[in-house]
C-alpha cells in the first residue's frame, strides 16, 4: 500500500525573490506556520519579515514532495535557486546547516542590499523607534494617522505596539474602541 507523501521541499515567494524550505509535516502545517508567523510580525528569518512587512504578496510553491534525504535535497534546492548568499532570503545554505540564530548573519543586512534594505528612495526601510510610534499614535489620536506619517507599511504600527506589550487607551467610558472613530488617548502596558 502506497501513502501520500506529505513532506519535502517548498519555496516561498515574497517580490520575486524566494526562500526555500523544508518540512517533515503535512505543508500545509508548515505554510499556515510561516503565514501566522509573518502575519504577527515574528517571524525568525528577519529578511522575509521585512520583505512582508513591506510588500505583503507571498506565494507558496511546493517544489519536490519527498520522505528521505530532505535536508540535502532543501540544500540542492536553495544552490539551484541561488537563494543563499544570492538573491534570496535564506540564511543558511539548509540541511544539516546551524538554525539562523546559529548563523552568522542572523538579523544583519547584506553589504550589497544595504542602500536598498536602508529605505533610499523607497520610504518604507527606516528604523522607527517605539518611542516615535507611541509619540505619532498620541499626536494623532488614531494608528491610521499615524501609519501615514511615519515611513512604515500598514498594519506595522499596530503590531509594533502589541508586540512591546502595550495597549492602547480609547476616549470611551470603558477604554475601548466603540468605534473606528474612537480616539486614542494614551498607550500603556497590558
Amino acid at each position: 500500500m502506497k501513502t501520500k507523501i506529505r513532506s519535502g521541499i517548498y519555496k516561498i515567494t515574497i517580490n520575486d525573490k524566494m526562500y526555500v524550505g523544508m518540512t517533515i509535516n503535512p505543508f500545509y502545517q508548515r505554510w499556515a506556520s510561516h503565514r501566522h508567523c509573518l502575519r504577527k510580525g515574528t517571524h525568525r528569518n528577519i529578511h522575509l519579515q521585512r520583505a512582508y512587512d513591506k510588500f505583503g504578496d507571498i506565494g507558496f510553491e511546493v517544489l519536490e514532495e519527498c520522505d528521505e534525504w530532505v535536508g540535502e535535497k532543501e540544500e540542492m534546492w536553495i544552490d539551484k535557486l541561488n537563494t543563499f548568499r544570492g538573491d534570496g532570503y535564506n540564511l543558511t545554505g539548509g540541511g544539516d546547516q546551524p538554525s539562523a540564530e546559529e548563523h552568522a548573519s542572523f538579523g544583519k543586512k547584506r553589504p550589497e542590499h544595504s542602500k536598498a534594505m536602508s529605505g533610499a528612495g523607497n520610504g518604507r526601510w527606516v528604523d522607527v523607534t517605539l518611542d516615535e510610534i507611541i509619540e505619532a499614535v498620541l499626536s494623532t489620536g488614531f494608528l491610521q494617522r499615524a501609519q501615514e506619517i511615519l515611513p512604515l507599511h500598514r498594519g506595522t504600527v499596530a503590531r509594533r505596539i502589541e508586540m512591546a506589550g502595550l495597549v492602547c487607551v480609547y476616549d470611551t467610558p470603558d477604554g475601548l474602541p466603540s468605534s473606528r472613530w474612537a480616539k486614542i488617548i494614551d498607550v500603556k502596558k497590558a
